[in-house]
């Protein structure tokens, strides 16, 4: 998938994300179902973990070829998600800075749907920064992937809206 392909996935991903919850109340928004998180607390997650990769892509090129480069053959999207899924199927959980946590501050469902809709706007903004040859080229850590080409985070990005769109797909339905 090039640049543009790429660029077009995500925004049609982020904007189904939203078309499905921006016209819920508040209340079914935040509302949790037993230990899973509500689709407000899905959407907090899915800015964290932007917002992580839109820092990194935010430093200078230089600084990110320090990160190494991927000593094996590019992955497909398709081969992207697998070993997400492989890695899932190790019982391996969001931790640490990527968690939603509600107490850090007075979230509505406004204020949440417009942080994600800005880490993802952002997310694909940075594309019109690389090349196509240096998101094949340069690599950032993933912390449960390992290794990834820029590219190959991309992909993740896109899939992981997608992993968490069924989760609140799920909800939706109740």
């Amino acid at each position: 998938m090039n640049k543009q392909e790429l660029s077009q996935k995500l925004n049609d991903t982020v904007g189904k994300m939203v078309l499905s919850v921006e016209n819920l109340d508040n209340d079914h928004f935040f509302r949790r179902l037993g230990d899973k998180w509500s689709i407000g607390e899905n959407m907090v997650h899915l800015a964290k973990s932007t917002k992580a990769f839109n820092n990194a892509l935010g430093l200078p090129k230089p600084m990110i070829a320090n990160f190494g480069k991927v000593e094996r053959p590019k992955r497909s999207y398709d081969e992207v998600v697998a070993h997400y899924h492989a890695a899932l199927a190790t019982g391996v959980r969001a931790t640490g800075g990527v968690e939603p946590n509600l107490s850090e501050g007075d979230f509505n469902m406004s204020e949440t749907i417009a942080r994600f809709k800005k880490q993802h706007d952002a997310l694909i903004g940075h594309l019109d920064n690389w090349t196509d040859e240096e998101l094949d080229e340069l690599a950032v850590p993933h912390p449960v992937l390992g290794l990834l080409s820029l590219r190959e985070m991309f992909y993740f990005m896109d899939y992981h809206i997608g992993h968490h769109q069924v989760a609140i797909d799920r909800i939706l339905n109740l």
